[in-house]
């Protein structure tokens, strides 16, 4: 494919007049970009697949914010390491990178990793800067056609986990990503060592489906609705793979009540707690479990996430030291296409009545004359 084919042309509207701000009007919020009026002038970013020539910039481009947090903090990051893999198609590499450029620079960026078994988007990173014009618009030209990108792929949900403050929020929500949960996140550089308890195990291939019943019991049924997961999600990693699961369950009665996930990269791990809404008590014999476990691996920061509809399990982090770095939404965004109905219109209609055909009646079933000479 042409490069060109590769490369749209984004030219911001009237509607982005918060490109050239006055400041004399007060319109803005604090710290907002502005442009004084006698620099007003038309921005034409363009917006495609990173080229070769993007790359040296890209490895010094500022502005770039990580979401999918934690997960995104246990693995390095280099927006050049990226775009030379995607542009050179390596073999391992799922990741779409987009490049927003000016006819100078590039000056924005957005990272998308499909997931499997179903193909979903992820949004990595992303950010732009652009000197004293307004970023946020460069941001929804990227996330516009990373959007696009994603349903000529035939993908039909793209997630973001995007902490509060973050500047690519107001850029998510204005290209139409909606908030169905919020998360809190936590981090401490170790947990104190515990035993195991007695009745909590390691997870086995067997317990994938009742994992994902207590998921379909513990989580509010909308959340359930936007992350769509089936039970390919609990799945142990294959060998070999980039990163090492542990799971550990509370099994009572053949069912799953409990469990903990545990994420292991070589920078640092991340935890992840279910329990049923009735048997709360499990949830410190299930980080006594996590601290078991991590006490035979190499140091290394801990990370543990807990959903806003899962106080409990926040609060139980909070008891046993780790400290609360920052809180997210969790958000999503359907790619959809317009659908054309069929418009009926009401014809009147004439029907000829005539009068009605004589019935006929079978020569079998007429009552034969009577012959009198019959004797």
């Amino acid at each position: 494919m042409k490069e060109r084919d590769d490369r749209r042309l984004r030219t911001p509207s009237s509607s982005d007049d918060r490109m050239t701000q006055d400041p004399a009007i007060g319109q803005g919020g604090p710290g907002s970009p502005v442009v004084f009026p006698s620099e007003r002038r038309s921005l034409q970013v363009e917006v495609g697949l990173p080229t070769l020539r993007d790359l040296p910039d890209l490895y010094r481009l500022p502005g770039i914010e990580l979401l999918n947090q934690p997960d995104s903090l246990l693995a390095p990051f280099s927006p050049f390491r990226t775009a030379l893999r995607a542009r050179l198609r390596w073999p391992r590499s799922r990741r779409r990178v987009l490049v927003a450029r000016t006819p100078d620079r590039p000056v924005g960026y957005a990272l998308f990793q499909p997931q499997r078994p179903d193909g979903r988007w992820r949004l990595e990173a992303i950010g732009a800067a652009i000197g004293i014009y307004d970023s946020v618009p460069v941001i929804e030209e990227l996330l516009r056609e990373g959007i696009t990108l994603a349903g000529l792929n035939g993908v039909k949900r793209l997630y973001a986990r995007v902490p509060h403050g973050a500047f690519a929020a107001n850029g998510l929500r204005t290209v139409g990503f909606s908030p169905y949960a919020t998360e809190y996140v936590f981090v401490a550089d170790g947990i104190s060592p515990r035993r195991m308890p007695r009745h909590v195990r390691s997870q086995q291939p067997a317990d994938t489906w009742a994992i994902h019943q207590l998921y379909s019991a513990a989580v509010p049924r909308q959340v359930q609705y936007a992350e769509a997961f089936t039970s390919h999600r609990w799945d142990m990693p294959v060998a070999g793979s980039s990163v090492t699961v542990d799971g550990l369950v509370v099994e009572e009665g053949h069912h799953i009540v409990g469990m903990a996930r545990i994420v292991s990269r070589s920078s640092g791990y991340c935890v992840e707690l279910i329990t049923l809404p009735e048997r709360r008590e499990l949830i410190h014999d299930l980080i006594d479990g996590v601290a078991a476990v991590l006490s035979g691996r190499p140091a290394g920061r801990i990370y543990a996430t807990a959903r806003g509809y899962h106080q409990e399990i926040a609060s139980a982090f909070v008891d046993r030291g780790l400290i609360a770095l920052h809180e997210q939404d969790l958000m999503i965004k359907y790619t959809t296409a317009n659908v054309r109905l069929p418009v009926f219109e009401v014809a009147p209609a004439f029907v000829e009545v005539r009068e009605g055909v004589p019935h006929r009646v079978p020569t079998f079933l007429q009552p034969r004359p009577q012959d009198d000479t019959v004797t």
